[in-house]
């Protein structure tokens, strides 16, 4: 089912990782509180707060906002009291608790959906059941255009309420949630996937390639062109999500025989893929991508991590930036999986150094990554700098010859100067 292109620690962690993701086989609860309350969300003191109360302001467990994090499931969600219940809106209908709605792709398929199995499998009995979710953030308190192609997929689009103000209803149903991220699935997690994949016609190309290159809003990676025009020779067609309609990712994904994509939301559309397809997930980052795994093992279709990262320096896996390049773990991937060599010249050019580091210092002057960068590994960025058959030092030369770029380390810190600032990081 698995197979790894990556340095043997790594491998490690990644077998690690999987004996700890599971899937519960336990029978999924569902809750029903009469004169519940709906609570939007809001911070305080660092906290999240929010989900359903019942009429006593007692908060309804089942309707945490669950993550697996720092190797613990964990959640900073509990519910508030509105102390005047002026400021509470009464309805008499009987709906929903669909959790928390975000405006981020990939979070969106994995925690906006984990509670619409209970709706699928009960829609007949409940016909004008209305479904509820609470925005996470500001940005999220309106439908996004992917989500509504979703909810018009699974035929509930007119059914979803957003709610913006303390809400007590008839009745408020509220099922346990089918997947934590990143850490176990049951059963019930694909149901909302395969409801929509079966109504999708699958589309007629055997290979595809999901590209980044085209992202307008965080164009973060730097080096993916050389990736594409490997596998353009390999016969794969190369499309890009975001001028795509969700239909039309799904009707590749469904019609697919084999899939690449760099690390990322794109992979998530697996989620409709059939189960023979062969996978190739490309990683830009050192940090392991728990959620994926949590679809690669509902979904039990067969995989290949490839590391083709050349991260020089620690970064964080939303933030970036992401340098990737042909190397020996592409190489034998492809030679595994298509029989086929592929040329070894890295390709790396000067302006790729230049602008990696010119993003990198720019997003972490920022203090709220000091704490992050602070911790790094020097041994293991110089092992990054030095690793064979990367073929870096010359261009650092370059570079250094032209006063560009400098490092320096000891072990307790490493100094590094690029186009003139110079920059110190303490372990």
């Amino acid at each position: 089912m698995y197979k790894f292109y990556l340095d043997k620690n790594k491998q490690e962690e990644y077998l690690d990782a999987l004996s700890n993701r599971c899937i519960e086989h336990n029978q999924l609860k569902v809750e029903f509180i009469e004169h519940g309350i709906i609570l939007p969300f809001k911070n305080e003191n660092k906290s999240l707060l929010g989900g359903v109360v019942d009429s006593n302001f007692n908060f309804v467990e089942n309707s945490g906002l669950y993550r697996f994090y720092n190797n613990n499931i964990a959640t900073n969600t509990r519910g508030y009291e509105t102390y005047n219940n002026f400021n509470i809106d009464y309805s008499d209908d009987i709906v929903m608790y669909a959790g928390a709605i975000v405006g981020h792709y990939g979070h969106f398929m994995l925690e906006a959906t984990t509670r619409l199995w209970w709706y699928l499998e009960n829609k007949n009995k409940y016909p004008n059941l209305k479904l509820v979710f609470i925005p996470k953030n500001k940005s999220d308190n309106y439908i996004h255009p992917f989500q509504k192609l979703f909810f018009d997929l699974l035929e509930i689009n007119d059914k979803i309420i957003l709610l913006d103000k303390p809400t007590q209803f008839k009745q408020v149903i509220v099922p346990e949630y089918s997947s934590i991220l990143g850490y176990s699935y049951t059963k019930e997690f694909l149901l909302p996937f395969e409801y929509i994949r079966k109504k999708i016609k699958p589309a007629k190309y055997d290979k595809i390639y999901f590209s980044r290159r085209k992202m307008t809003w965080n164009q973060n990676t730097i080096g993916e062109e050389r990736i594409e025009k490997v596998f353009k020779k390999l016969g794969f067609k190369i499309f890009y999500p975001e001028k795509l309609s969700l239909q039309e990712q799904i009707s590749l994904i469904k019609g697919a025989k084999y899939f690449a994509a760099l690390n990322g939301s794109a992979c998530h559309n697996l989620l409709f893929a059939n189960n023979n397809i062969n996978a190739i997930i490309l990683n830009r980052f050192d940090i392991i991508n728990y959620a994926q795994l949590i679809i690669d093992e509902a979904k039990k279709y067969k995989v290949n991590y490839v590391d083709i990262s050349l991260n020089l320096l620690p970064v964080t896996h939303g933030n970036g930036p992401f340098l990737v390049n042909i190397n020996n773990n592409l190489i034998n991937c492809i030679k595994d999986s298509f029989n086929k060599t592929i040329n070894n010249n890295t390709g790396l050019k000067k302006q790729d150094l230049i602008d990696y580091l010119t993003i990198y210092f720019k997003t972490y002057s920022n203090p709220l990554f000091y704490s992050y960068i602070s911790n790094f590994d020097t041994q293991k960025i110089l092992y990054k700098f030095s690793m064979e058959g990367l073929k870096l030092i010359k261009a650092f030369e370059i570079l250094q010859n032209n006063k560009l770029f400098y490092i320096k380390s000891n072990n307790t810190h490493i100094i590094i100067k690029i186009l003139g600032i110079k920059c110190s990081f303490r372990r």
